[in-house]
């Protein structure tokens, strides 16, 4: 009897930390953080926010937004990235980093620091189609 009970504790307690190693997997890999200014504009991982420097403004014809983000990261592999995922999200190619979506304009600037972080630099702009 006693067997049993610590069996089954055992299998329940081994489920149990199953459930949680796969959910926090899962999150890890597949829970992409977003602009906190554009709520819809995936934050590529390795990729930071940089929170003071955004604005936002609304305007008559819409919304206005300038957000940045850096991180270690390759140019290329930023550029590579957004040129995958943007279209998923909507955005049709307008130019090399610029996108239109539903009356707004999205344009990226990416750029690499030449001091000694050498970090990626990614600055976002969202404005509304003139």
């Amino acid at each position: 009897m006693i067997f049993k009970f610590f069996t089954r504790s055992l299998l329940v307690t081994l489920l149990a930390l199953l459930f949680v190693w796969h959910g926090a997997r899962a999150q890890a890999e597949g829970g992409l953080q977003f602009l906190s200014v554009i709520e819809d504009f995936p934050l590529m991982t390795g990729l930071v926010e940089s929170i003071d420097e955004a604005m936002v403004f609304e305007t008559g014809a819409g919304r206005v937004v300038e957000a940045q983000a850096v991180g270690p990261l390759n140019p290329q592999d930023v550029t590579s990235f957004y040129r995958q995922t943007l279209p998923q999200l909507g955005w049709a190619t307008e130019g090399q980093f610029s996108y239109l979506r539903a009356g707004e304009r999205l344009r990226l600037e990416i750029s690499h620091s030449l001091d000694v972080t050498g970090n990626t630099k990614l600055v976002i702009s969202l404005s509304p189609v003139k």
